[in-house]
């Protein structure tokens, strides 16, 4: 397990209607801690009550960590979560998904990330 330090910076609606995004960062993260995690969460508007989701996290220092990718959407062969508590101001969301194999990192590792938003800019 990795975790992170700080609050990540949430919004909902920013970038565009419906979507969740929120971003974290840590310069000083150790060889086992998350130091970058970044995440969008929009409608996808080809299907009813569809998501697509992209989760970018770095495990170790920001520069020389190893990363990993989350895409999930419709098309999704593996299995996926994806569970959001709005609580107005605030905000709990849970992403489980396999990363896929991309330049930025391997694919075919279990990733599940909870953030916790302590505010949420609408």
């Amino acid at each position: 397990m990795h975790t992170a330090t700080g609050d990540p910076a949430c919004s909902y609606g920013v970038i565009d209607a419906g979507t969740w995004s929120a971003q974290l960062g840590n310069v000083l993260a150790g060889p086992t801690d998350l130091s970058t995690v970044q995440l969008t969460d929009s409608p996808d508007s080809s299907k009813k009550d569809a998501r697509i989701v992209s989760v970018y996290v770095t495990v170790g220092p920001i520069f020389g960590g190893r990363s990993y990718t989350l895409s999930l959407d419709r098309f999704s062969e593996t299995p996926y979560t994806r569970e959001l508590q709005d609580n107005g101001s605030t905000a709990v969301i849970k992403i489980g998904g396999t990363t896929i194999e991309s330049p930025l990192g391997p694919g075919g590792i279990g990733v599940d990330l909870t953030l916790n938003c302590p505010t949420v800019t609408r």
